[in-house]
């Protein structure tokens, strides 16, 4: 191979650096917004700190956020094991080598299999295998000022990636309305500013729910959901979980507390805070609310806000890319999905993808808890699809792929972890029952 003299490599650099060089844009943080609350949950936007996820869906009369909690499982301890199974692996193997694929798969499923139901073909919510599910809903019923037929106009939903905060904002009428939504990574639970330009226009009401095992109270001016899952055998027995919502009013308004929902009336703005706790790792889920929400709210917002952006900024800005920009950036994203689509004439596109996949790993783990399931830590139903397990067919394997070659290689160890608790597990024959799974 011929190389060029170390002058000529000079005099081309010295060449190059004569030239004009092109604008660059500034980089701008990665965001992606729609023009309309969501009609599916799928176009709702995805809030995690690894263990508790907020999926609000923008909307402008009620507003819900679909609540998640990592470990919120049904299910329990169950004798799964067939000893004789190993018997019929010499045989399909044979198979397989034969070419016999057909009679191989027949003979698996007739006998390389676990005894009792297992996975239930994908709907273990109700048997001993278990589900991962969802914690429920936060709901928000607004009540806005007349005139009742005031236009709403500059709607925006976004996610902002280098954030982790989700924003609401629009115009009704004369007023502004904005919300801001995350799960913090500071202080470990669901923060939600509500606020609007007019002093003591904000009124609403906001209750929690879930479909089933869920039973509702309040304690002083909090309100509180608990409840206990099926373990698959008895009627309840499972895992335990509780959330308890509290709402402060820094500048104003009344609040009043019922069995079934919290009110607020005449507030400038509102700042709901929502823990949400199961039993899994052994504690108690309704103190543990309890001790979250007593530090938060020491707290302004302002600081939880600071505390949200710095702790999880320690991971989402080891990396960055810019592949260029388009006029495309100022279109909300299922117009550009849409149009690229057709031309790929977006070059900052693939760069929030890739931005995205990241954002989607650090929300659903972190080291010390579970790794991110089937589906991240997002779920918006009691059985959810192949039950959100861990299947490792493929679906773990890629969660995990962005861990090492987008620097966050820390993230690879929750599944280390869990794998070794359970190979601890599996060896161990007095283990307690009430150890993690």
């Amino acid at each position: 191979m011929k190389t060029l003299p170390i002058t000529s490599c000079l005099l081309l650099l010295l060449s190059a650096c004569s030239m004009p060089l092109p604008t660059l844009k500034k980089e701008e943080a990665p965001v992606y917004f729609f023009d309309a609350p969501a009609q599916r949950w799928e176009e709702t936007l995805p809030l995690g700190n690894g263990r508790i996820g907020l999926m609000p869906d923008g909307g402008i009369r009620k507003e819900t956020w679909v609540l998640n909690e990592i470990s919120l499982w049904s299910g329990g301890p169950q004798a799964a094991d067939n000893p004789k199974a190993n018997i019929y692996l010499p045989a399909i193997r044979k198979l397989l080598f034969a070419g016999k694929n057909d009679q191989a798969q027949a003979l698996m499923y007739q006998h390389f299999i676990c005894q009792g139901q297992g996975s239930a073909n994908g709907a273990a919510a109700k048997a001993p295998y278990g589900c991962y599910q969802t914690l429920g809903k936060l709901w928000v019923d607004y009540a806005y000022p007349p005139p009742a037929d005031a236009a709403v106009s500059n709607y925006r939903r976004e996610l902002n990636l280098q954030t982790a905060i989700a924003t609401t904002s629009f115009r009704r009428g004369t007023l502004h309305y904005k919300r801001e939504s995350f799960t913090s990574f500071g202080s470990d639970l669901g923060v939600i500013r509500l606020s609007v330009s007019h002093k003591g226009a904000l009124s609403f009401t906001a209750g929690l729910s879930r479909p089933e095992h869920c039973h509702l109270d309040k304690t002083g001016n909090d309100l509180l959901m608990e409840g206990q899952l099926t373990n698959g055998v008895d009627s309840l027995g499972g895992l335990k979980y509780a959330a308890r919502l509290r709402i402060l009013l820094p500048q104003g308004g009344s609040l009043t507390a019922t069995d079934s929902c919290l009110h607020v009336q005449g507030a400038t703005e509102a700042v709901l805070l929502l823990s949400m706790a199961t039993n899994y790792f052994g504690q108690d889920p309704a103190q543990h609310n309890a001790e979250l929400l007593e530090a938060a709210s020491q707290k302004d917002y302002p600081t939880l806000r600071r505390e949200q952006i710095a702790a999880y900024g320690r991971l989402f800005k080891r990396v960055s890319l810019d592949l260029g920009h388009s006029l495309r950036e100022s279109w909300p994203i299922n117009r550009r999905l849409a149009a690229f689509h057709l031309d790929g004439d977006d070059p900052s596109l693939p760069a929030l993808y890739f931005q995205f996949g990241r954002y989607l790993l650090i929300s659903s783990t972190r080291p010390g808890l579970l790794p991110p399931n089937l589906q991240g830590l997002w779920a918006n139903s009691v059985q959810t699809p192949w039950n959100g397990d861990y299947h490792l067919n493929i679906n773990l394997e890629m969660n995990l792929w962005p861990s090492e070659v987008t620097n966050l290689a820390e993230l690879r160890l929750p599944m280390l972890e869990w794998a070794l608790t359970r190979a601890t597990r599996l060896s161990a024959p007095n283990w307690p029952e009430n150890a993690p799974a």
